[in-house]
This record gives C-alpha cells, sequence and structure tokens, in this order.
C-alpha cells in the first residue's frame, strides 16, 4: 500500500508533536520540589521569638545547612544562632557565631535594640573589635587631626569644672522562677503580649509604683511587665 507523500509528512508531524509532550512531561515529573530552606529560617526565627530555643536551633541550622540563597540571609540564621547560644550561657558558642556573621559580611551590625542587650551586646562588640584589620589601625592613626577651634575666654563660672555624670546603673538581669504572663500594662487584666518560660534570663528595666510588677525586656527584645513572685534576680 502506497502512501502519498502529503500523507506521510502528516504522520512524521504528529510523531514530533508526540514526542515534544512527553518531553515536556518528563521534565515536569523530574523537576526538584519547591526549595524550602527560606521557610526553614523563617520557622526558625518565629520559634526563637516564642521562646523555642531547641526548636529554632534546629531550624536554622537545618537553613544552613540546605543552603540559603543570600549572604544576608546566612548572616541573619548566625546572629539568631548566636542570640540562642548567649541566653542559654554558652558564650563561646555565641562568639564563634557572630564570628562566622563577620566572615560572611564584615559590615554586619546589630540594630540599636539589639547591640544594648546586656548578654550578647558586649560579646558581639568583643568579635566585632577583633575583627579591625591592622590596615584599618593604620589607615585611622595616619589620619590628620583636625586642628582645635582657638579658644574663647568665658565667665568665671562657666570656667569652672563640673563632675562628671554618675556612670549609668548596670543591667539588672532576672530569672524567671516559674513560666509568667508577660503583660502590655502592670495589671493581672492586661493584655498578655508574650510568654516568659521558667529558666529564662530577662532584663529589668524598670518597675511598678506599689513593686509588685517588674518591666521586663526578654531577649526577643520585647518588653512587658511580669508579676514579681515570678522572677528573682540572678546574683
Amino acid at each position: 500500500m502506497k502512501i502519498s507523500r502529503i500523507g506521510l509528512l502528516i504522520v512524521v508531524g504528529m510523531l514530533i508533536c508526540c514526542g515534544r509532550a512527553g518531553t515536556g512531561a518528563n521534565v515536569r515529573e523530574n523537576s526538584p520540589p519547591p526549595k524550602e530552606r527560606d521557610q526553614t529560617l523563617a520557622a526558625g526565627i518565629k520559634s526563637y521569638e516564642e521562646g523555642k530555643y531547641q526548636d529554632s536551633t534546629k531550624l536554622l541550622q537545618e537553613a544552613l545547612t540546605k543552603g540559603l540563597p543570600d549572604r544576608e540571609s546566612q548572616v541573619e540564621a548566625h546572629k539568631y544562632l548566636a542570640f540562642i547560644h548567649c541566653v542559654s550561657g554558652r558564650e563561646k558558642e555565641c562568639a564563634d557565631e557572630f564570628n562566622k556573621a563577620l566572615e560572611l559580611d564584615p559590615n554586619f551590625e546589630l540594630q540599636a535594640a539589639e547591640a544594648g542587650h546586656p548578654l550578647w551586646g558586649p560579646v558581639y562588640r568583643s568579635v566585632k573589635s577583633a575583627k579591625v584589620t591592622p590596615a584599618a589601625i593604620t589607615a585611622q592613626t595616619a589620619a590628620p587631626e583636625a586642628s582645635a577651634p582657638p579658644a574663647v575666654l568665658a565667665p568665671k563660672e562657666a570656667q569652672a569644672a563640673e563632675p562628671a555624670s554618675p556612670p549609668a546603673p548596670p543591667a539588672k538581669i532576672m530569672v524567671v522562677v516559674k513560666t509568667a504572663n508577660v503583660r502590655a500594662k502592670p495589671d493581672g487584666k492586661s493584655k498578655i503580649i508574650s510568654i516568659a518560660k521558667k529558666g529564662e534570663k530577662v532584663e529589668q528595666i524598670g518597675k511598678s509604683k506599689t513593686g509588685h510588677w517588674i518591666n521586663c525586656r526578654l531577649p526577643s527584645g520585647v518588653t512587658g511587665w511580669i508579676f514579681k513572685d515570678l522572677v528573682k534576680g540572678v546574683k
């Protein structure tokens, strides 16, 4: 049976189309599932903010192992791991994580509220100062000093020496003796804004007029009021 030239071309065209359709299906079947590393990092940060440090550590390390796509995300993961280590009393591990963050980004800086934290703030500054290169020190030393403005004569009372301002009192660290509600106001009926877990260390930043409530800053940066019987000072 003879096949016309036109018929042959039609058959060949159909075979080519079927081959392309099959190839597209294979590509779709073999394509990898959506990457979950960004979601894992977000889940790790959320667990940290909720005080679930063990879960947060696992998720943050998992995100780093999977390979976060950009340097900023990697730095963020190491920063929160440092926070967890410092809050848990592991200062060396805290410094190691800050060091990794600064190796990724030498210009990495903590936010103002984070840098003032009594636990990880000093560790971060210590690691940061150790990262200053000799070249940077030389450049600072070689920089010409600005000429001092001419002295201006002032009245005698203005020339009298004034005592220096007294140093700010050191931050007082408290430990939560029993899982406590953190409230928006020093009132047992006030809105609960967070939970402080037993054994967690918080920073006392004030207290109510009656002294029944302590104004605290949690490791996550949240500030609120905790009933005085649920925290005690760290000796």
